[in-house]
């Protein structure tokens, strides 16, 4: 009798149980104090008939039977698209019932629980929980409080992460492609591709975890199917093609709309373009910076050997063409005509002024010395060809103006109608001193020799005086006396104003024979480098317009973007025109009245006789 009302009364407890889990609103409160109540009565009474109720009430208690009575069963009856929302709903009443049912716990533990532990059963033991809970929590701080960290990985790889990728594959695999053997079915393709590549790509990021590696291996799956070895040679090489044909721009443009999308491919036409860049950038800069560095090393007499430089610009002529090298070729004819007219000059100073010039030549003093004729050499170089900034004004001292006054003389005599321009900042020449124990050469620029010489009259003048007798910009003036002084040559009590006085330096000392201190500063070099990029710019924008005019004449009306395309067409060869320079060069022509906008259509050019 006893044993049947035991199993009646743990029949209660348990249907108590159902009860609350069971019950339509866990979070009515009334509702679950009523079912609670008769769930703690029907404990008691089990405990009060019988003290060893406790293992009964262990499985009724127990996680999985309330799991199992929470609706476990009812899953197989949810569809496949609410079945997250399913498992939502019941994590959240099973928190609820765990609230509930947390006094029936509490009254197990305090009475059958506490019971066994003073009967010293080996069996039963009490755990600690706030150990537990705390590893658990240090646990959820490790892992940045991300449960999902505490996935294990191989769980995660063989359970999820290898079946999607593998059902990935097979969806892809099965699925027909158009082909690429056109341009056409090229853009088809990658259009199709990249919509397949950003619905799998948002998808992953959408819904799979951040820190595994399911993305980057996705990416890489993706990449294998879509772009196996011979697919990917085949569009590589036709994108090869479109970025090197220049006129295929807006095509190019067109594929690159999928293409952003497909990391791979994305990274390969990059990577082609700047390659194309970088070859077009050295092709346009190529002839103009040979240029300069070759004006630089004749004017200044740098070159190792002119069979050298001629064997040079033979090799560029071979293989550029001749156009490539016209302006290099003139420039050395420049110098060998340079070289014959300086030797020509020579010997008509000779039989002109003979008796003077042995007069001079027989002076030991070196202001005297330094005007003999055979000491001199000139350069007459033609602006067409050579990329020359003017100098400042210098007034030169009588012997010197008296050189180039006869040397411009004798030139205009045998070249009728040309002009001579003094280019001071490119000249240069020697002085030697005299004053010092051990003789020293200095190497220097006109404007340097006409200040230092101004010396030989006195040894101390103020800046306004040095000022006054060479005419040299005060700007100007005020730099190379500061380079005077640095190398020692001159000193100045106070720091370098228009109002110093600057004096020779008497104990002057070098351990060089020669020195140099025709040196350009960084702000010349820089004005140098600024003049060089403008000249060429110029020198392209003549081209541009010369383009466009000998376009427009020849067609009469045009569309403005189908000139530019013509210009950038006709001048690829020579360098690379820069679009916005077309433009400027455009209204420029519209300004000087070559061209006309279209009254109607402001995109229409024509051509003004």
């Amino acid at each position: 009798m006893s044993q049947d009302y035991q199993s009646d009364r743990l029949k209660k407890v348990t249907d108590s149980i159902d009860e609350i889990c069971n019950l339509d609103d866990i979070y009515d409160r009334e509702k679950a104090s009523r079912a609670c109540v008769k769930l703690y009565t029907h404990i008691y009474e089990c405990f009060r008939i019988s003290a060893s109720a406790g293992p009964g009430l262990i499985h009724s208690l127990s996680i999985d039977n309330f799991r199992d009575m929470l609706g476990q069963d009812d899953i197989d009856n949810e569809s496949n698209e609410n079945i997250l929302q399913y498992y939502k709903e019941l994590q959240c009443k099973y928190k609820e019932v765990f609230k509930v049912l947390n006094g029936g716990y509490r009254y197990f533990y305090n009475h059958w629980l506490q019971r066994q532990l003073d009967t010293g059963r080996p069996d039963v033991y009490k755990i600690d929980v706030e150990i537990i809970l705390f590893f658990v929590n240090v646990k959820i701080h490790l892992g940045d409080e991300n449960l999902i960290e505490m996935m294990d990985n191989t769980i995660y790889t063989e359970s999820f992460q290898d079946k999607f990728l593998q059902t990935t594959e097979d969806f892809y695999r099965s699925q027909e492609f158009p082909s690429i053997e056109s341009n056409n079915k090229m853009l088809e393709y990658l259009k199709l591709v990249a919509e397949y590549f950003d619905y799998e790509i948002n998808q992953a990021k959408t819904y799979l975890p951040e820190q595994k590696s399911t993305l980057t291996t996705l990416i890489v799956l993706l990449e294998t199917i879509f772009f196996p070895t011979d697919i990917f040679n085949i569009i590589v090489e036709k994108l090869q093609l479109l970025v090197s044909d220049e006129n295929n721009y807006h095509e190019l443009a067109v594929l690159f709309e999928p293409i952003r999308k497909l990391p791979k491919l994305k990274n390969e036409l990059l990577k082609l373009i700047e390659i194309h860049v970088n070859q077009k950038a050295i092709e346009s800069i190529s002839n103009d910076l040979i240029k300069k560095m070759l004006q630089e090393r004749l004017i200044y007499q740098l070159s190792v050997s002119k069979s050298y430089e001629e064997l040079l610009i033979s090799e560029f002529k071979n293989k550029c063409g001749s156009e490539y090298t016209k302006k290099l070729e003139e420039m050395f004819e420049d110098i060998r005509l340079s070289e014959e007219l300086t030797y020509q000059f020579r010997i008509d100073q000779k039989n002109t002024h003979g008796d003077k010039i042995s007069k001079i030549y027989s002076n030991n003093n070196l202001e005297a010395n330094i005007f003999f004729i055979d000491f001199f050499s000139f350069m007459v170089l033609n602006s067409d060809s050579w990329v020359l900034s003017h100098s400042s004004d210098v007034l030169l001292p009588d012997k010197l103006k008296t050189v180039y006054d006869n040397f411009t003389t004798f030139y205009l005599s045998n070249y009728v109608g040309r002009k001579l321009t003094l280019l001071h900042r490119y000249s240069e020449g020697e002085l030697q001193i005299n004053f010092t124990r051990e003789k020293c050469r200095l190497q220097v620029s006109t404007y340097q020799m006409v200040i230092l010489l101004l010396f030989n009259q006195e040894l101390t003048w103020t800046f306004e005086q040095i000022q006054d007798k060479t005419q040299i910009h005060p700007k100007l003036l005020l730099k190379i006396l500061s380079g005077l002084l640095k190398s020692d040559l001159l000193i100045s009590d106070n720091p370098l104003t228009v109002n110093s006085r600057i004096e020779l330096a008497k104990n002057f000392l070098s351990n060089k024979i020669r020195l140099n201190i025709n040196l350009p500063s960084k702000t010349e070099e820089q004005k140098d480098r600024y003049h060089f990029t403008q000249a060429a710019v110029e020198e392209r924008r003549m081209f541009i317009q010369a383009a466009l005019v000998r376009i427009m004449k020849k067609e009469q009306t045009l569309k403005h973007s189908l000139l530019i395309q013509e210009v950038i067409q006709q001048l690829t060869s020579r360098f690379k025109p820069d679009i916005y320079l077309i433009e400027t060069c455009i209204e420029k022509l519209i300004a000087y009245e070559y061209f006309q906008r279209d009254p109607n259509d402001n995109d229409t050019l024509h051509y003004l006789p």
